[in-house]
């Protein structure tokens, strides 16, 4: 199959209780039946509140599904909402990068409030003059970066099916940290000129391409990748 036939989601929020209001991204859980992918091993990179994370595990009981969060404010969030939901997702703290160290770390507040657009990096005019409501900390904090294969051995997991990642700009940092590792799918969001210093659309398709992946799809600023196996 060259392109996944159902269209993703529109993204926003849902209520799943006890846990209370969510928001889940536009991946539809659809497209891993059309591509016969059965997933035992979901890593969520920037997971937010838990919202996709949890939906994977009501969907998949029996997988393993780690959410992993940078902001220490709105890891803090994520732990009360996959408490809540008690179904088993597990939860880590770290940053997705290209090495395991200490980093510098930028919130974000959206209308005020730290929200889920926090980042490794600085935004650029361009995103600034693109979101005026989410105002960027001129001054950062710590977080801990890991690479996914790091990740990975932590959890003692040997492969990953499902790479869902909404990363704020350290989509190629994430990529490259994966190693040897090849997930089956990966979802992820890419621009250009949002992020500064880091490499854009096209480097990051290159990047995919190299590691033996193909596009499966493409919605605007979301995409869809499948492993085809190294060259």
């Amino acid at each position: 199959m060259d392109r996944v036939t159902a269209p993703p989601l529109a993204g926003g929020w849902y209520e799943r209780p006890p846990a209370g209001r969510l928001y889940h991204s536009r991946f539809n859980p659809a497209w891993l039946d059309e591509l016969g992918i059965a997933p035992s091993v979901i890593i969520d990179a920037g997971a937010f509140d838990g919202g996709d994370a949890i939906r994977f595990k009501d969907l998949w009981p029996t997988a393993k599904v780690v959410a992993i969060e940078a902001d220490p404010t709105v890891y803090l969030a994520l732990a009360v909402k996959v408490g809540a939901a008690g179904n088993g997702v597990q939860i880590m703290q770290c940053a997705v990068a290209e090495r395991d160290d200490g980093r510098d770390w930028f919130q974000a507040r959206l209308d005020g409030k730290i929200d889920s657009q926090g980042s490794l990096y600085r935004q650029t005019d361009t995103m600034n003059r693109r979101f005026p409501r989410v105002r960027q900390s001129p001054v950062s904090i710590f977080t801990l970066g890991r690479r996914l294969d790091s990740i990975c051995r932590t959890i003692e997991a040997e492969r990953i099916e499902l790479l869902h990642m909404d990363v704020q700009g350290a989509e190629h940092a994430a990529l490259v940290g994966l190693g040897a590792l090849r997930p089956e799918l990966i979802w992820l969001e890419t621009t250009d000129d949002g992020w500064v210093g880091v490499p854009g659309k096209a480097a990051i398709g290159a990047l995919l391409a190299g590691m033996g992946y193909a596009r499966v799809g493409d919605f605007g600023n979301d995409e869809l990748h499948r492993f085809r196996g190294h060259a």
